[in-house]
């Protein structure tokens, strides 16, 4: 009925609502028969559960009448879940523990724990047993019996969950059972050219699949005669299985020319056969035995009828038992086929048997990575071996299709292959052959005429003086056409230099054949190399590229990593290949905004992107990226290529610039308004001199030794800020470090008092002997000194006058160097000022110019040394001065210099 009613819907969709209605459909008209006839004490609602239970199952089969195929598990999921929800409703209206009608769960717990496998047969089973305790509120039993009962009917659900589970995984047993004998089939079929070996393990595989003691096969061949075979259960030979089969195939045959016609399976009963012959003279009953006969099928015509026999059994009723053993049809198809064929084989000529020689060595040959120009010559020899032709030669084109260039050819000797290279080995577009075969003809010719282009030059050349036959291929790859291979004349199996006689017949069919088979072959042979070729040159490319590039996939993984790739990272290709390449930028975040940059970009491209990667050390590296993403015709992505170019350098030469620049500017200032500074400062001290001369006051004496020692001042100042245009050599000396440190702090002490800060200083046990200026050591101790305290003042008034004011001097030695830690308490400097601290006329001062650091550093390096600075902001500073020992064995001082004292040392 629901076939007529859903004639257009797909077989397998239609199996499913066959599934969902028929069974449901007749207990629903049960039960809805037994409430209207007063059975159940609740009528009306039983009345309203049936017709809500037909209503979802109706619905359910319409939305897969509408096609949604492909979701038979979760409609057989959700079909077992109504059918529970709707028993235990039954359940609960019919009695509740005292309804019988629990044993209805029985069946959707069967087919839900059959078809979802033993995994899931607890969990139906803990599923059905709640549903059942809700439906008969197993929390209200009462007495023990009832709990008891209750624990026996969840057991029951149980026991029927695990054994329908251990039913389907016997049903997967045969399954597997039944493929794993295919497979020894199709192992046999391949290897071995008797059918009746093949015959006899389908026949055994029958028996094994379908459970049965013996088994008879008979074949029909286009002649209508009939081929019978055989087998039986060996493990039971000794119970006459062999004298049993010989009245199996009796059955068989009788029953052979109607099942031909219905070409439909057969089951016989069990009093359908006696195989009494067997056990004659003895005196106890025959056995029954049972059969299934199934036509085998091959594109709707019956090859055979194949019966499978046992005995005391209920077998051959399902079909699922039809539908193994029809499967038998086409393997016993493949058989004969490939007997076939092999005798075919078997009995051909000598020739085929060379060419399947020929296409097995030319397999071998393109299979090596030797290049073409190694591979096409031995091709070319090889095919002219083995078609016996006088010449074989390989075309390739040049010049897009300009021009034809033979690359490759074979003839009879050395001097004669010499001759025939000059032939033919280069031209353009003129008709001949060659050109034909490659705008796509076959051409197969046995008499050429003697007016054929290039004909008279190879009749020349040849030993046989003519070209007679001719065979031509071209070499294609779809709609391409890569090339030509041909052949001439085809020699008699007695041709020699001396004796050169042809074959009068010329070239075959069946050798043309084999021509197309090669030039298939070296086709794709040509393909592939020229794509390798392509891929080397890239790779090479890529590699010995001196910007580091990366290749990537399409989900963003590394494919290729070239060598400055690795100076940059510090990461070896085979450490990178595969992963992701946001894991080599600062953050992710980049290389997502690098991605989206890619694919806004009309043409997928960037150039010149600013961004930052990251070393295998962590560190941060400023690049300039160019890059393209690329796309296929539907714009999903299939790749990038990237080119990195590391900005470090070219920030240093920017720097370098600007400090050029910045020194430039100084020594232009310098220029401008040095010398009238001089001159002002010389007339300043003219006119102090004579003043001096002429005041006898002590009072105006004083105050004009403190103007000399200010215009002193000014102008070593203005010495100093000189410097940087002309540099004035250092007057070394060997000193040591400690008395040009200790001397400087005695000389300031007064000045840091009146300041109220603490000045201390810690020197090594060991004097430290240095190569230095002393007066210019001096000038950047005041430096240093000059910005600690000012630091020191903003401190305080930062932090609203909090007692702050200490300065520690602390000398180490270590190695071949005395280092030097001027540590203050001021306010610090932030990250911004800490990177430009050393840089020219670089200030945080209202009245500084920026040049006392700078100068200071300059100093130091003229003395091989170095300065550099620690500090946090609020935190105070650190610089660290570092300046070469005279030796590194060095003493203590005892000539050079005062010793200081301990307390000196203390502070």
């Amino acid at each position: 009925m629901t076939s007529k009613i859903l004639p257009s819907i797909q077989p397998e969709t239609k199996r499913l609502i066959k599934n969902i209605i028929q069974t449901r459909l007749s207990v629903s008209g049960v039960l809805f028969a037994l409430a209207c006839f007063g059975v159940f004490t609740r009528r009306n609602p039983i009345l309203w559960i049936i017709a809500g239970y037909m209503f979802c199952f109706l619905s359910l089969a319409m939305f897969a009448a509408a096609g949604m195929e492909g979701k038979g598990k979760r409609y057989r999921a959700l079909r077992d879940l109504i059918d529970l929800i709707a028993i235990s409703v039954l359940v609960h209206l019919t009695g509740g523990f005292d309804s019988p009608w629990y044993l209805l769960a029985i069946f959707p717990l069967m087919s839900a724990s059959r078809y979802f496998g033993k995994a899931w047969s607890w969990t139906i089973a803990i599923f059905s047993i709640l549903a059942y305790a809700f439906a008969i509120n197993a929390f209200g039993l009462g007495s023990w019996q009832n709990v008891c009962v209750f624990g026996l009917r969840a057991c029951m659900f149980v026991g029927v969950a695990l054994t329908a589970s251990s039913l389907a995984l016997a049903r997967d047993r045969e399954d597997a059972q039944l493929i794993d004998g295919f497979e020894k089939i199709d192992r046999e079929i391949l290897h071995d050219a008797d059918v009746r070996e093949v015959v006899n393990l389908i026949l055994s595989t029958a028996i094994e699949v379908a459970n049965s003691d013996l088994s008879a096969l008979v074949l029909f061949d286009d002649s209508s005669k009939q081929e019978t075979y055989l087998a039986w259960d060996t493990r039971k030979s000794g119970d006459g299985l062999k004298a049993a089969s010989l009245e199996a195939a009796s059955i068989v045959h009788r029953n052979c020319q109607h099942i031909k016609d219905s070409k439909k399976p057969l089951s016989l009963p069990a009093w359908h056969i006696y195989v009494e012959s067997i056990f004659t003279g003895t005196k106890t009953k025959p056995p029954k035995w049972r059969a299934r006969l199934v036509p085998l099928m091959l594109a709707e015509r019956p090859i055979g009828v194949l019966g499978v026999f046992s005995r005391d059994r209920l077998h051959y009723y399902s079909e699922n038992d039809v539908r193994r053993l029809s499967s038998m049809g086409s393997l016993i198809a493949i058989a004969q086929k490939n007997a076939k064929l092999y005798k075919k084989l078997a009995t051909g000529n000598k020739q085929k048997t060379d060419r399947i020689q020929m296409l097995a060595e030319m397999s071998e040959y393109l299979k090596g990575d030797q290049g073409l120009e190694k591979v096409l010559p031995q091709v070319a020899k090889l095919i002219c071996a083995e078609l016996h032709s006088e010449e074989a030669a390989v075309f390739l084109p040049e010049d897009g299709d300009a021009r034809l260039v033979k690359v490759a050819l074979s003839g009879p000797g050395d001097t004669i292959t010499s001759k025939l290279k000059q032939i033919e080995c280069s031209f353009g577009s003129e008709q001949s052959f060659t050109r034909r075969v490659f705008n796509g003809e076959i051409l197969f010719i046995n008499k050429v005429a003697p007016a054929e282009n290039y004909g008279e030059g190879y009749s020349q050349a040849l030993p046989s003086g003519m070209v007679k036959h001719y065979m031509g291929a071209p070499l294609v790859i779809g709609n391409e056409v890569l090339g030509v291979i041909r052949v001439i004349n085809r020699k008699a199996d007695d041709y020699t230099l001396d004796n050169p006689r042809l074959f009068e017949n010329g070239f075959s069919e069946e050798e043309l054949q084999s021509l197309i088979m090669l030039a298939g072959k070296i086709a794709a042979v040509i393909r592939a190399a020229k794509v390798v070729e392509r891929n080397r040159y890239f790779e090479n490319l890529v590699d010995n590229s001196p910007d580091p590039i990366i290749v990537l996939d399409r989900m963003g993984r590394i494919e290729q990593f070239n060598r400055a790739c690795e100076k940059l990272w510090g990461l070896k290709e085979s450490e990178v290949l595969g992963k992701p390449v946001h894991d080599y930028y600062e953050s992710v975040t980049m290389a997502r905004e690098i991605g989206r940059a890619l694919w806004k970009d009309k043409e997928h491209t960037i150039r010149d992107y600013r961004a930052k990667i990251k070393n295998f050390q962590g560190e941060s590296i400023p690049i300039l990226l160019s890059a393209t993403l690329f796309v296929d015709r539907e714009q999903r992505r299939i790749g990038s290529i990237g080119v990195f170019k590391d900005e470090r350098a070219m920030i240093r030469l920017e720097e370098i610039k600007m400090h050029a620049e910045k020194l430039a500017a100084i020594r232009r200032m310098g220029q401008s308004v040095g010398h009238d500074i001089k001159t002002d400062l010389g007339t300043i001290l003219n006119r102090l001199k004579i003043l001096e001369e002429r005041q006898t006051d002590i009072e105006t004496q004083k105050i004009c030794s403190a103007i000399r020692e200010a215009c002193d001042a000014a102008t070593e100042k203005l010495r100093d800020h000189l410097l940087t245009e002309k540099t004035v050599s250092p007057m070394k000396q060997i000193i040591s470090f400690n008395s040009i440190l200790g001397d400087f702090k005695a000389g300031v002490e007064g000045q840091m008092s009146a300041a109220e800060i603490r000045l201390f200083a810690s020197y090594p046990e060991r004097d430290a002997l240095v190569y230095v200026d002393p007066d210019q050591m001096r000038q950047v101790f005041s430096t240093l000194l000059s910005n600690s305290v000012d630091a020191i003042h903003l401190a305080r008034l930062k932090n609203g006058g909090q007692t702050v004011g200490k300065i520690n001097l602390r000398v180490e030695v270590q190695n071949s160097d005395v280092l030097l830690f001027w540590e203050d308490d001021g306010f610090g400097m932030t990250d911004e000022v800490r990177a430009k601290v050393f840089t020219p006329l670089f200030t945080t001062k209202l009245k500084g110019i920026g040049l006392g650091l700078f100068l200071s550093k300059n100093t130091l390096e003229n003395h091989d040394g170095t300065i550099a600075l620690e500090s946090e902001n609020n935190r105070g500073a650190c610089f660290k001065i570092t300046l070469p020992l005279v030796s590194p064995d060095y003493t203590q001082h005892s000539a050079i210099g005062p010793k200081l004292s301990g307390a000196d040392r203390d502070g």
